[in-house]
């Protein structure tokens, strides 16, 4: 669901507002919550796929007592849903997103992408700074943003 004339500082604010129920973690969640990640590649079918000259996919991931949540962009809309965690799985809630126009070659394909991609709960592996999130065709390595 998009919701539309969201402005991005907005989102933010609604992504960390997000809740779930009382979410089952698994793994070490301080590899995850409180830190943001950029994209380092992305494959598809173990294929390199690259993203749109000048973007990276930003990754930030929010905890609370009452909800965790993560947030995106790659480039022109900004998304967030809420999560749960569980068996080093992103179990990802309903999906909201600005509704920009964006300008230049492939953009919104990209967005749309990256959609699809988080509705697939994708499975999660950390190690010190970097991030594997992947479905059964996509991997994404992130690495986590020098403070």
């Amino acid at each position: 669901m998009r919701i539309k004339g969201l402005k991005p500082t907005v989102l933010v604010l609604v992504a960390g507002a997000l809740t779930v129920a009382s979410p089952a973690l698994a793994g070490d969640e301080e590899a995850l919550f409180g830190k943001k990640y950029h994209s380092v590649s992305v494959t598809k079918d173990g294929e390199p796929k690259p993203l749109v000259k000048g973007t990276h996919l930003w990754v930030d991931f929010r905890h609370n007592d009452e909800n965790d949540g993560v947030a995106w962009r790659a480039g022109c809309n900004y998304y967030g849903a809420p999560i749960e965690l569980a068996d080093n799985i992103l179990d990802t809630g309903q999906i909201v997103g600005t509704e920009m126009a964006c300008i230049g070659d492939g953009l919104m394909r990209q967005d749309r992408s990256f959609v699809r991609f988080f509705r697939r709960d994708p499975a999660w592996s950390a190690s010190g700074r970097d991030l594997t999130l992947n479905t059964n065709r996509v991997t994404i390595e992130l690495r986590r943003r020098a403070k």
